[in-house]
């Protein structure tokens, strides 16, 4: 108990000192949660753990949560865990460009160490990407594809294809494996920006072939087969999913994003991976 006061009055300080526009905490231990309340003063709070009781807590008073594995012989491990969770926070619009993110581990090991989004990969990334396509439709595209991640299919992990952007030119590189499962359907029932549609193009994303997004965010075609071009590299181990989303990014203008069925998130532009993350 001596050790979480002392490490629990070096967060307050610090908190105070950096002002930070949101924490982020990492751990298991329901009694440093209800400690760490009180000395946030307000800041908005993220906690991912692996403890229901947290969980709970965190549900009653409205606290966003992230249920996560925390394996007790993790060491240095869970400082990465922790860095990967904030960046996944920040890709689904949990957190924004101008947030100056706290994160605070007390798992296996005390940490804290302070997120500047524009200051690291992530920002440029959804700058980059917000060159061909609008920023807000691939946070929703990509929150799409964690929650495809994460939730598979019939209990088993399945892997996803989704191209976004240069609709016309992706449409000509590519032809059906099945009818248009969208075809005929108003728009509105196609908006990705729908919550109530996320459940039905989740499931068509999740069978073979990709699905396509334009830049207005319309779902406009699914099991789709996409052209191939030779002319990417990719690491080894790698399926065809991530082939064919490096090629259609090589002929195209399109930005693609890749589930794997390991649960990892890839997002490729201009026939090259630019961003992954795993979902868990």
């Amino acid at each position: 108990m001596d050790a979480m006061y002392t490490f629990t009055s070096a967060c307050k300080l610090l908190i105070t000192g950096e002002r930070p526009t949101v924490v982020y905490v990492l751990t298991s231990e329901l009694e440093f949660i209800k400690e760490m309340m009180p000395v946030l003063q307000g800041t908005p709070l993220i906690v991912a753990t692996s403890n229901q009781q947290i969980i709970d807590l965190l549900k009653e008073r409205n606290i966003l949560n992230n249920r996560v594995t925390l394996q007790p012989d993790l060491g240095l491990e869970v400082l990465d865990l922790a860095r990967e969770l904030v960046e996944r926070a920040f890709l689904e619009g949990f957190i924004t460009v101008n947030d100056r993110v706290m994160c605070i581990v007390r798992a296996g090991i005390e940490s804290t160490f302070i997120y500047d989004f524009k200051d690291v990969g992530l920002a440029h990334l959804k700058a980059d990407v917000g060159k061909r396509v609008p920023v807000e439709l691939m946070e929703n595209v990509i929150q799409l594809a964690f929650q495809i991640a994460r939730e598979g299919r019939e209990g088993a992990h399945v892997g996803a294809l989704l191209v976004v952007g240069d609709t016309e030119a992706v449409m000509r590189n590519s032809r059906p494996r099945i009818i248009n499962p969208f075809q005929g359907h108003a728009e509105k029932e196609r908006e990705i920006w729908t919550m109530a549609n996320w459940h039905t193009i989740k499931a068509y994303a999740q069978m073979d072939g990709a699905t396509i997004i334009d830049d207005k965010g319309v779902a406009q075609a699914a099991g789709r087969y996409l052209s191939y071009t030779w002319d990417v590299y990719l690491q080894g181990g790698l399926g065809g999913r991530h082939i064919a989303a490096a090629s259609i990014t090589k002929m195209t203008d399109a930005i693609a994003v890749v589930v794997s069925s390991s649960s990892v998130v890839r997002v490729f532009k201009d026939g090259t991976e630019i961003y992954k993350a795993s979902a868990y």
